[in-house]
């Protein structure tokens, strides 16, 4: 009688495992199509992983050889980090109509035209860039992002930090594939234009990812997206 109850619960846990695996690997075997799509299908799409490849998450002072600046300050910060223990705190410096004039704007930038950002060009493996932003200050701040490829076709968006706000910035390569060549990307930049007062802000974990967040139907990155274009 004991061996009974134990081959049936043997046999329990062999369909237990059997529906497992056709929950992670999406399989659909005849007769079942329909239960698999109403129960296995968000699950699957729960649990599996974003992958991601991360330009630079500003953890030490080695993170910022590949970064430079004009008219701006930037260091590696303890306070307001999105991903780890630090982040790059980024001072703007105030900038006049002169100095506008002659080309250039308060920016924080990657720039290398022989290896790309961080040693990657090819981004077209990946479906979104994005990064953390934190604005400490009492006012709003206004940030263009500035994405460069070897054919030096570029594409600008402004994007809003409100005061006290924290926002993951995504960009979302459907909507740029046709604008730039993403297998040979070589220059990405934070700036602003018309700065008549310092301004303070914190940028953290840059990076690229496949896929959207690991929760079925939703982007959660759009809910604190505050985007113009």
């Amino acid at each position: 009688m004991r061996f009974r109850w134990q081959a049936r619960i043997l046999i329990l846990l062999l369909i237990l495992l059997t529906w497992a695996a056709l929950i992670m690997f999406s399989i659909k075997p005849a007769g079942s199509v329909n239960y698999i799509k109403m129960f296995t299908g968000p699950i699957a799409q729960a649990f599996r992983a974003t992958e991601s490849y991360n330009l630079c998450d500003f953890e030490s002072q080695s993170d910022l050889h590949d970064w430079y600046s004009s008219f701006a300050d930037f260091s590696i910060s303890g306070k307001y980090a999105a991903s780890g223990k630090a982040s790059c705190e980024v001072k703007f410096h105030r900038f006049s109509n002169i100095e506008e004039d002659a080309g250039d704007f308060p920016n924080i930038r990657i720039e290398n035209y022989i290896l790309g950002p961080k040693g990657i060009r090819d981004w077209s493996m990946y479906d979104f860039f994005k990064a953390n932003f934190y604005n400490p200050g009492s006012t709003d701040i206004n940030l263009i992002i500035k994405v460069k490829d070897a054919r030096s076709r570029a594409l600008e968006r402004i994007f809003t930090i409100k005061s006290m706000e924290r926002i993951c910035y995504t960009l979302d390569f459907d909507e740029i594939g046709e604008l730039l060549d993403l297998k040979n990307i070589v220059y990405l930049n934070f700036f602003t234009r018309h700065l008549e007062r310092e301004i303070v802000f914190f940028i953290d974990n840059v990076r690229l990812e496949k896929g959207s967040i690991c929760y079925p139907g939703r982007r959660l990155d759009k809910t604190f997206l505050d985007f113009v274009s």
